[in-house]
């Protein structure tokens, strides 16, 4: 079975109960079905922080931008996987 998400990664969304906005960085999709999509604020915290992602279920989101974030992660042949377990920078 092929997977099809509604929204993709980059793009920025709306949480439709709470209006809480932000940029898709991770889509996970259960074998039951559910697709639920990791969610980060733009904005910082009060103390600076990048803040944790929010997992919002498929059904709760809507569109606001198209492909708002593009990363640009260059050539993967040449590249590294990006996958892992990696030090955490001090």
């Amino acid at each position: 079975m092929k997977f099809v998400s509604k929204f993709g990664l980059g793009d920025l969304v709306r949480e439709l109960v709470s209006g809480f906005e932000g940029v898709i960085m991770a889509i996970t999709a259960y074998h039951t079905g559910c697709t639920h999509y990791g969610i980060l604020q733009k904005a910082l915290t009060d103390k600076g922080k990048i803040p944790e992602w929010e997992w919002v279920d498929e059904s709760l989101l809507t569109l606001v931008e198209e492909k708002h974030v593009i990363l640009n992660v260059g050539d993967q042949k040449k590249k590294k996987p990006r996958s892992g377990i990696f030090p955490t920078p001090r």
